[in-house]
């Protein structure tokens, strides 16, 4: 035991003396704390423009769908235009994320039960931001409109022909109550990480770090395992070891692919904590260690089953594959489903997994 201490200290030694681990380390804390300050003031708004016509003969009846829309709070804006060209203009240039346009007779054609292409959506095609405003564009329309057809559809029907029409103000009343569910429960929405303020419609670009600068921290980690396999490789082929008795040479491989691992585990886990990037310390510790100790694991038993050669050729492949395959910048397997098998052969998949 008292050896096994003492060559874990020589190993250490070994590899904090070197210019280019220490730089790496350094490297490592100073990309995610300069990530952090540079993102966080920097926001984007995402904004939706819409048309209607306000000379049209539904305008009336759907005068509270404009307002809706234009004082909506969250991460989305919508921005009002006066004519369909303006908004077709505003998406080319990029002003506004895609837009809609309302038909001239929308409520008429709702009334008839005819929906169908009252709206138009205007959008680049590579857009998606669609997929949730079409969302709120629903919200909003049946929250101005749902009423009102209720009351047209039951003033229409003989059996309530001779309902006064302050029952049907109450009943208008009433189901303006029974929607907006004041009385029953509401939804209240916490951002993650404190990055997004829905009174400016505004989101911080930083959020869209979190998963990449974990997933640069997962790869270094791994790189790091690696490095530690080849330097085994390197002793091994200098005779470094030659006067250890061979049983005692698997514990100093596994220490030669330990020392580096889990300074770099350490270092790792220190730029999440200087970054920001966590929800819990306890959790992300918990998961930092145990990806560490699958590195270490996963990079012993490959060098114990292949030569040096091939484990040199296949560390590009690792790392190559890791960067493109695992999701950290973005996530091949929600196009190609079956990218999913092939994300469990790279190591740091299991870093967002755990």
């Amino acid at each position: 035991m008292k050896k096994t201490f003492y060559w874990c200290k020589l190993f250490f030694k070994r590899h904090l003396k070197r210019p280019s681990m220490i730089i790496i380390l350094a490297l490592m804390i100073l990309i995610a704390t300069a990530l952090r300050l540079m993102s966080t003031d920097i926001t984007a708004s995402i904004s939706v423009g819409f048309y209607i016509d306000e000379y049209s003969d539904d305008y009336e009846k759907i005068s509270g769908l404009k307002d809706t829309l234009q004082n909506h709070e969250g991460i989305l804006e919508f921005v009002f235009y006066d004519t369909r060209e303006n908004l077709e203009l505003a998406v080319r240039a990029g002003k506004v994320s895609c837009g809609y346009a309302f038909s001239s007779d929308f409520y008429t054609r709702l009334e008839n039960e005819d929906s169908r292409n009252t709206i138009e959506l205007i959008s680049p095609p590579e857009n998606s931001i669609s997929i949730l405003s079409n969302l709120i564009i629903i919200a909003s329309i049946m929250e101005n409109t749902a009423g009102e057809l209720l009351i047209d559809d039951s003033k229409s029907l003989e059996i309530f022909s001779n309902v006064p029409e302050e029952d049907f103000e109450k009943l208008f009343e009433e189901y303006k109550k029974f929607a907006s569910n004041g009385s029953t429960f509401s939804f209240d929405y916490d951002a993650l990480y404190d990055d997004y303020t829905g009174s400016d419609q505004t989101i911080n670009i930083f959020s869209y770090l979190v998963t990449p600068v974990k997933g640069i921290v997962a790869i270094f980690i791994f790189i790091t395992a690696l490095t530690g396999g080849v330097t085994w490789y390197r002793d091994k082929q200098s005779f470094t070891y030659s006067n250890i008795p061979i049983y005692r040479r698997p514990l100093l491989k596994l220490l030669s692919i330990f020392t580096p691992t889990f300074i770099a585990t350490f270092v790792g886990f220190l730029s999440l904590f200087v970054a920001g990037v966590y929800e819990s310390i306890g959790h992300e510790l918990y998961v930092i260690v145990v990806y560490g100790l699958i590195c270490i694991i996963f990079t012993y038993i490959l060098s114990t089953i292949v030569s040096e050669n091939i484990f040199l050729a296949l560390i590009p492949v690792f790392i190559l594959g890791s960067v493109i395959c695992c999701p950290i910048f973005f996530n091949l397997a929600n196009l190609i489903p079956a990218m999913k098998i092939l994300q469990n052969i790279f190591v740091p998949t299991y870093f967002f997994i755990l």
